[in-house]
């Protein structure tokens, strides 16, 4: 049991002196759809959102405690009330290590309701990644620092450590890629692969994993990603063993993670990334699904797995989305 649940979103956490509009809806849905999934949990007693006072701070959840923040003071908020918190819920982007300080502030006796530090550093770069996957014989995006001279192309060139597909470009040539490198810093090159964007929605702990939904990437007309859909079938034999291969490589990895990856035709899935924190999916889980995600994560952190390990059947539900998965 957990009598008081801390939960703080990067961006609407009141940690910036100007707010980011591009951000916040989507920061806003899934601190929504967590803040209500935990007031809702029978692990939980109490939830504490930490809130830009420039946001509206009424008309959440029962169970929820809104502390209104004045921008800027987020950090010095957040150690205050995690020092009397029996668990913390993070939200952040990997950039920057913000994540992994985040989940280093957590206090003993505090449980961190996500990834390890240490595991957010490994997953926070794609080079990392792949490096960390590949040792354990899991398929994933080969990445390199330059451009291989015996491969072809498509390519994608993004930042190591981006998020949300900022900075990332493709080209088609061995040429373009070393000058797309050359325009922004520790940047990476990946090989195109082709095949449906896909990501899992996972609980882990311990080097555990269970996959919660299965979700597809739904681009518009111009190939920019414009909605999840979430738990768009039920995650097969293949699928619940590649999730507990990556919890396996990476034991850090805890509560909620999700795992794009590229589905080819007629192949095994293709791991692209690995994100050690709540995604945009998150929201749709509920509704698709039938059960309280925060619930189950939590469960799974604490070893309670047996009741929920029958297979559900889930009715897609559409997210939008421009950010991620």
């Amino acid at each position: 049991m957990f009598e008081r649940v801390v939960v703080y979103e990067d961006v609407t956490g009141g940690r910036f002196a100007e707010l980011n509009r591009y951000l916040l809806p989507e920061a806003d849905l899934m601190v929504s759809a967590l803040t209500r999934d935990l007031s809702d949990a029978a692990l939980v007693g109490e939830v504490v959102l930490l809130r830009d006072a420039r946001l509206v701070c009424d008309g959440w959840a029962d169970g929820v405690r809104v502390i209104a923040v004045s921008p800027g003071d987020a950090d010095a908020v957040l150690a205050r009330e995690l020092e009397a918190a029996d668990a913390f819920w993070p939200i952040a982007p990997e950039e920057d290590a913000r994540l992994e300080i985040l989940c280093a502030m957590k206090p003993r006796g505090c449980r961190l309701l996500n990834s390890a530090p240490e595991a957010v550093r490994v997953a926070a770069g794609k080079e990392a990644t792949a490096e960390c996957l590949s040792r354990a014989g899991v398929a994933c995006i080969p990445t390199w620092r330059e451009p291989k001279e015996d491969t072809e192309g498509p390519y994608i060139v993004k930042p190591d450590k981006g998020a949300g597909g900022a900075g990332l470009v493709r080209v088609d040539t061995l040429d373009e890629a070393r000058e797309a490198m050359r325009g922004g810093s520790d940047m990476v090159v990946q090989p195109y692969v082709r095949g449906a964007a896909m990501s899992l929605s996972l609980a882990c702990a311990q080097g555990r994993a269970s996959v919660l939904s299965v979700n597809e990437q739904l681009p518009d007309g111009s190939g920019r990603l414009r909605a999840i859909a979430v738990a768009c079938r039920a995650a097969d034999a293949g699928l619940n063993a590649l999730a507990e291969r990556i919890a396996a490589a990476l034991p850090g990895l805890a509560a909620y993670v999700g795992v794009d990856f590229i589905e080819a035709e007629g192949g095994e899935p293709v791991v692209v990334e690995i994100n050690p924190r709540l995604t945009t999916s998150y929201a749709g889980i509920r509704e698709a699904c039938g059960f309280n995600p925060a619930q189950r994560c939590m469960e799974f952190v604490l070893g309670r797995v047996a009741a929920w390990d029958a297979p559900i059947a889930p009715s897609p539900v559409e997210v939008a989305c421009s950010l991620g998965t």
